[in-house]
């Protein structure tokens, strides 16, 4: 096996993800692709393209190096799991394999973890609170009208609610995972001869809700009907990881509750793993599905999506309301059947 000039370095699990870097010394400025294995099977191909600062002081070109895996619901079951990286051309890359071990006791390990992550949400919520009275006292300082200090409390409130409302739910997605209410989409075969050979689920379904603003979203919302989702954005491309076996015909279906603007969805292109698929546009009471015929596939890996828009625009820009984020679509979930 040839070795890749490339080399790589996985720091941590954390929340869920794999976080490292990948750099080659003689393209210093260079984003890399990578392909991850996993117990030597092929499990997902990502980039290194995230800034990082510290990547930047340590000599590595423009710090553009860095990378962030989910692999949630692949360690969501017992077993122990070895992770190396890989060149587009299957050439090793230099560096060491990262183990996650998750105990045999998948009851024990599972409370752990939830411990973990209900200590992290708990400590953002605190934080939150901080932020709140800060915030609040400040204002109400600046304020030359007394009267006007309700308004100011109930916009503040407003806003903290919604940044609550975040936690909340990514609480009861741990603990909701805990329970075992939300499967993994992987899982190691428990034929001994075959122990490390993994096996994707035959259909997938992800809301609003797994996923984080690090992946070209904005915070979590709820619609009327109380369904999670959230705007994409601030780029015009949003990529989906989804491990699922894709050993037959499937199909894609993306859901939607609204666009920014009415010319979003004549523009919008659909690509999987690299390829721009045609779709079709149909609508289920208020929700806006896009479907797109998925052919058999016959190497191993995850399945990667991409939802291409021409562009993302503020409803400020829009002259529709003061908001000034740039937004693309409110996405809802997106599925594998």
């Amino acid at each position: 096996m040839t070795k890749s000039t490339a080399a790589f370095h996985i720091e941590r699990y954390q929340n869920g993800n794999l976080i490292g870097w990948a750099f080659d010394k003689s393209k210093p400025e260079k984003s890399l692709s990578i392909k991850v294995y996993v117990n030597g099977q092929l499990f997902t191909e990502s980039a290194a393209d995230i800034k990082r600062d510290d990547l930047k002081e340590a000599g590595m070109g423009n710090g553009q190096h860095a990378f962030k895996i989910p692999v949630r619901e692949l360690t969501a079951t017992a077993g122990e799991y070895t992770f190396t990286l890989k060149d587009p051309q299957d050439n090793d890359m230099q560096g060491d394999a990262f183990v996650v071990r998750v105990h045999e006791d998948f009851a024990a390990a599972g409370k752990g973890a939830l411990a973990q992550d209900t200590k992290e949400t708990l400590a953002a919520i605190k934080v939150e609170q901080q932020r709140l009275n800060e915030e609040l006292f400040a204002a109400i300082e600046e304020a030359a009208n007394p009267h006007q200090h309700l308004e100011i409390v109930i916009q503040h409130l407003t806003s903290s609610l919604a940044r609550l409302n975040v936690s909340a739910t990514a609480l009861e997605n741990i603990v909701a995972a805990d329970k075992a209410e939300v499967k993994a989409p992987a899982e190691l075969s428990s034929s001994a001869s075959d122990s490390n050979v993994m096996k994707f689920k035959d259909t997938l379904l992800l809301d609003a809700s797994h996923f984080e603003e690090a992946d070209n979203f904005y915070s979590l919302e709820k619609n009327k009907d109380n369904k999670p989702y959230r705007w994409t954005g601030p780029e015009a491309v949003n990529t989906f990881l989804l491990p699922v076996s894709r050993d037959n015909k499937k199909t894609l279906k993306i859901r939607l509750f609204s666009t920014v603007d009415g010319d979003v969805l004549k523009a919008l292109k659909i690509e999987v793993d690299g390829k721009e698929l045609p779709h079709e546009t149909a609508y289920e009471g208020n929700t806006i599905v896009l479907t797109s015929a998925l052919e058999k596939q016959e190497k191993s890996g995850s399945t990667q999506v991409k939802l291409k828009l021409a562009k993302t625009i503020s409803p400020e820009q829009l002259g529709t309301s003061n908001d000034k984020r740039l937004l693309g679509v409110a996405f809802n979930s997106v599925e594998i059947v």
